[in-house]
């Protein structure tokens, strides 16, 4: 739009025939400019949904594989879960480092999706145990970690403690995908940075996220809230107890 002094009939039309959506008068008050760029970025959200590009879809993989996925938090086994069972492959999961090296123990894996922080038996220190018994938990078994811990130092102390990889959380479906399909066929090393942050809700973002799957995405906010309820009410009890150690 244009902001001009001018306020002919003409320099409407002549305006217009230049590309300029809406001719503004000056002076300018405060609601006609409102009103004016209400109008345009209504316009420019418009667009934006219309020429939005939907999400891949998620065809079956010819080499279907067994992932553990070992994470304490229901939404993130969820979401891991679905996206590579769409995959075609094969999931199992796990709820902290104790009961994925029973898991490893009973199963084969093709590889393990392993979070960081957990109870009772955190992601590194399971690792470390599956590095040291080689004869009991395979020698070659791909272990790639899911962190939000994206500093270099704590790349550093993933890949050293026997990670073969990691990812970086919030993940991105084809992100997710492509480091576990990755690590499995070759065992090569995967260093992913991609975390991001989003400034605001946008749904379509979120959407697009979970693959256009609102039925997923719904159960994941209800496995959210129930989550941080009970979190919330431990983290309470904890500091009436003065106990720093609760989780």
């Amino acid at each position: 739009f244009l902001s001009s002094e001018s306020s002919g009939l003409g320099d409407n039309f002549r305006h217009s025939e230049e590309g300029m959506e809406l001719l503004l008068e000056k002076p300018v008050s405060r609601d006609a400019l409102r009103d004016c760029l209400c109008r345009v970025l209504a316009r420019v959200k418009s667009e934006g949904r219309k020429d939005r590009k939907k999400p891949e879809k998620l065809d079956k993989t010819s080499r279907p594989r067994r992932i553990l996925v070992v994470d304490d938090n229901q939404l993130n086994q969820r979401l891991a879960s679905t996206l590579l069972t769409k995959r075609g492959h094969q999931v199992s999961v796990a709820e902290n480092g104790q009961e994925a090296l029973n898991s490893i123990l009973r199963s084969k894996y093709d590889m393990v999706l392993m979070d960081i922080q957990m109870p009772v038996m955190d992601g590194l220190t399971a690792v470390r145990i599956i590095r040291e018994e080689p004869e009991k938990y395979g020698p070659d078994l791909p272990v790639v970690a899911m962190t939000a811990h994206a500093l270099p130092g704590d790349q550093e102390a993933f890949l050293k403690a026997g990670m073969s990889g990691y990812v970086s959380k919030p993940f991105k479906p084809h992100e997710l995908i492509e480091a576990a399909e990755q690590m499995a066929a070759d065992g090569m090393n995967i260093e992913n940075g991609g975390n991001i942050v989003a400034a605001e809700i946008n749904r379509e973002a979120i959407l697009e996220n979970f693959m256009d799957d609102e039925e997923l995405l719904f159960e994941s906010i209800d496995l959210f809230l129930e989550r941080i309820s009970a979190r919330m009410a431990s983290l309470k009890e904890g500091v009436t107890a003065k106990d720093p150690d609760v989780y």
